[in-house]
């Protein structure tokens, strides 16, 4: 019993350090909606920089050390084409954890 106890532990514990190790690395989720209506499936692309990442919502992107202006695109058929951009107060400022893009019927 008390063998399975310490591999119960050690296991929360390994499990625990995974989790602060990439709690630290900036994400954004991305995600699209049409008329308040969550619309996956629609092709996006963000663009940090030089850094850009090419996606399908719903997506996370790992923003690493990227800082700047955020620039997001998106297209679906049937659809306008939604852009956002996010422009940190500072130079260091964080990114937001998730951004809804609304894609609107022509």
């Amino acid at each position: 019993m008390v063998a399975v106890r310490c591999m119960w532990w050690s296991g929360l514990a390994l499990l625990l350090g995974g989790c602060a190790s990439t709690a630290s690395v900036p994400r954004i989720l991305v995600e699209t909606a049409a008329r308040g209506q969550p619309l996956a499936g629609v092709a996006c692309t963000a663009v940090i920089g030089t850094q850009r990442w090419d996606l399908t919502t719903p997506a996370t992107i790992v923003v690493g050390d990227a800082s700047g202006e955020l620039r997001i695109v998106c297209n679906m058929a049937g659809f306008r084409t939604s852009e956002l951009i996010f422009r940190p107060v500072t130079y260091s400022a964080a990114y937001p954890q998730r951004l809804v893009l609304d894609m609107n019927k022509p």
